[in-house]
């Protein structure tokens, strides 16, 4: 079911709410080639310049320079319609109470994306993150460490792929999270293919499995994990197993994932990967109701149309909670979901209901913003839920960036 709405004033309240809440006027700075209003050609100078709360906008474009987030709490956008590709990107050492979000980016070198030693919260939502390879390694898609808060939506994950030379060594997971506290939604992880050693011809990698869980919590609802292939094997069979959809050595709950291992490597004597191993003290909790699903457009300008989409069971409505700033994952199991806001500073919207087709889609205007304010970065969570309340679902978070022409 489609709806086509102007601005309610919930709403706007929603949004002046996210806004009124600004300590300071938040600055924008626009990345991308030479011109006016542009602030910088790559996004390291952008995030040096910045301050807790600015955003980062960044215009179609390859920036292999890569970025450090160190230490302060911004917003990294790709600019609407923009393919924003980068270099290894790294967010380190956020306090309490900062935030960081990534939307929209592309990056594949070296560990796509590392995370450590983060008591804030961090947010990645729609983007691709690939692990690379050289000759002697390869890297892990995302990388997560001490990480207190770390929410995912809607991104493609997936490691390197094994080494051409060197050493002997299996290829890269696509997820390696670490006494982390991690919620994913609607996401692939994909472990990398295993290669072929070309200074020893016999011998070839194992796949990396599609995500590896050290220690921490890991909630996953409607996420794909997927072990690599392993590699070639030739002349001679050799050791070649594919890699396991997932591995966890943590506490693992999930709302309707798919596990699959890995396809053992052409010519190889060993077996496929394995859907999901489970080592030591892990656990891998699959809880009983179907994922839902809740998407909403990462950027808009003021006047500009927000989109709203959500699929769900016929006749369910659907609410949203929000807030501008995200709390670390709490687990829900009673709810099918991890709440990421907390209820103390959060506020609640209804959004409809889901129609026949299991699918709801609200079209939205930003409203303006006030005049001190340049851009507001706010979070959002769906809610599902039958009219007598005999089940509620806390569903997939977004967030939404709005800022001023």
């Amino acid at each position: 079911m489609t709806q086509k709405l102007a601005m309610s004033p919930a709403t706007c309240v929603l949004l002046l709410l996210a806004t009124a809440s600004v300590g300071r006027a938040q600055q924008v700075y626009v990345v991308g080639s030479p011109a006016p209003g542009v602030f910088s050609q790559e996004i390291q100078p952008a995030v040096d310049a910045a301050t807790n709360g600015d955003v980062i906008l960044v215009e179609n474009g390859s920036y292999y320079a890569g970025f450090t987030i160190d230490g302060k709490g911004v917003s990294v956008v790709a600019a609407v319609d923009a393919l924003v590709i980068t270099g290894s990107a790294s967010i380190r050492n956020l306090a309490t109470g900062q935030t960081v979000l990534l939307a929209g980016i592309w990056s594949g070198d070296g560990v796509g994306l590392s995370l450590q030693n983060n008591a804030g919260a961090i947010w990645i939502e729609s983007c691709f993150l690939a692990g690379g390879t050289s000759d002697i390694m390869s890297f892990t898609g995302v990388s997560i460490v001490n990480c207190a808060s770390v929410a995912i939506e809607r991104c493609q994950i997936g490691g390197g792929w094994g080494p051409i030379s060197g050493p002997l060594q299996d290829a890269a997971a696509g997820l390696e999270v670490a006494n982390s506290n991690v919620a994913i939604s609607d996401t692939t992880c994909r472990g990398g293919q295993g290669g072929q050693l070309h200074l020893q011809p016999v011998l070839s990698c194992a796949g990396g499995p599609g995500a590896r869980i050290q220690s921490g919590s890991v909630f996953a609802s409607g996420t794909t994990f997927r072990g690599g292939d392993g590699g070639f094997a030739f002349p001679i069979p050799g050791a070649a197993p594919g890699g396991d959809g997932i591995v966890t050595f943590g506490a693992v709950s999930v709302v309707q994932c798919t596990f699959t291992g890995g396809l053992s490597g052409a010519g190889s004597t060993s077996p496929p990967g394995q859907p999901t191993v489970i080592g030591g003290a892990g656990t891998l909790d699959s809880l009983s109701h179907s994922a839902r699903h809740f998407a909403v457009t990462s950027l808009a300008r003021e006047g500009q149309p927000i989109e709203v989409n959500a699929s769900g069971i016929v006749g369910e409505s659907l609410g949203t909670l929000f807030s501008t700033s995200p709390a670390s994952p709490q687990l829900l199991a009673s709810y099918d979901g991890s709440l990421l806001l907390s209820l103390a500073n959060a506020g609640g919207l209804l959004l409809g209901d889901i129609g026949a087709d299991g699918a709801l889609s609200i079209t939205l205007i930003a409203p303006s913003l006030p005049v001190t304010v340049q851009a507001a970065t706010f979070y959002l969570q769906s809610i599902f839920f039958d009219a007598p309340l005999t089940h509620v679902v806390v569903g997939p978070a977004s967030a939404l960036v709005v800022i001023a022409l």
